[in-house]
């Protein structure tokens, strides 16, 4: 890595045609410009991320006062990272280029290991995002919609309220989960938090309504019928064998 920081202008005050010797990554903060690289214009927004080849010729037109994180790194020319990242994968760029900034300007004895777990994760990131890399744009509509399903099982979220937030219908999710997975999203969902259900039911001594309200179902009867149907076995049956199991192993 050869620099970290930030950077941030007001309203007309333009970035002339300027170029850098190393790689330069970007993740625009704040703001609306245009970024014109090699003669190639991109709008940039807040969550836009632009990869910058070296000695690439570029320039800013600030159309409003805008901020951004930016990373020069040393890197071979023939790097397979992609122009220009959005999305949720701008946005883990983003939040690593942020960690970056921060060990940089507030180090501590760990902040060398961060720094180069930081920079291994943001070269990781941008090849996935590589057009040679990434899956065909159906695999990866469901890939994103699985991360939701992940991260957002306990809150009351439907399938169809994640397909508009995919920007895709109904059908068409359900399509390309049944033709990708063999199962339709409403099931996907289902095992997310049946999943995260049964961890919680081996691991903790929480009430079933507690649990219930956790892992995103309606009621603990509700999680109950869900759990025997999947399993066979009751809840309460499943934490008593699982009891049993872990004092047949210690004794």
């Amino acid at each position: 890595m050869l620099a970290i920081g930030t950077y941030a202008a007001g309203r007309g005050q333009h970035a002339a045609p300027h170029r850098h010797a190393g790689w330069k990554v970007t993740y625009y903060r704040t703001g609306r410009i245009d970024s014109i690289v090699d003669g190639v214009h991109y709008a940039a927004r807040p969550g836009t991320v632009l990869v910058l080849r070296p000695n690439a010729s570029h320039e800013e037109i600030a159309h409003t006062a805008y901020s951004n994180y930016y990373q020069l790194l040393d890197a071979p020319d023939d790097q397979a990272w992609p122009d220009e990242c959005s999305g949720r994968a701008a946005q883990e760029l983003g939040n690593h280029l942020a960690g970056l900034v921060r060990e940089d300007t507030q180090p501590d004895r760990r902040s060398p290991e961060l720094i180069t777990a930081l920079v291994t994760l943001i070269d990781l990131t941008l090849q996935r995002q590589h057009p040679d890399q990434r899956p065909e744009p159906a695999e990866e509509l469901v890939r994103s919609v699985e991360q939701i399903f992940e991260e957002r099982y306990a809150e009351r979220i439907s399938v169809a309220a994640t397909a508009r937030e995919a920007g895709v219908s109904v059908s068409g999710l359900r399509q390309h989960f049944i033709a990708r997975r063999g199962l339709p999203p409403q099931v996907a969902l289902l095992a997310v938090r049946v999943r995260r259900a049964l961890d919680l039911l081996r691991t903790s001594d929480l009430t079933l309504a507690v649990i219930a309200d956790r892992c995103g179902f309606a009621s603990a009867s509700h999680l109950s019928r869900v759990i025997k149907s999947e399993t066979g076995n009751a809840p309460g049956r499943l934490r008593t064998m699982t009891t049993a199991s872990q004092r047949a192993t210690f004794a």
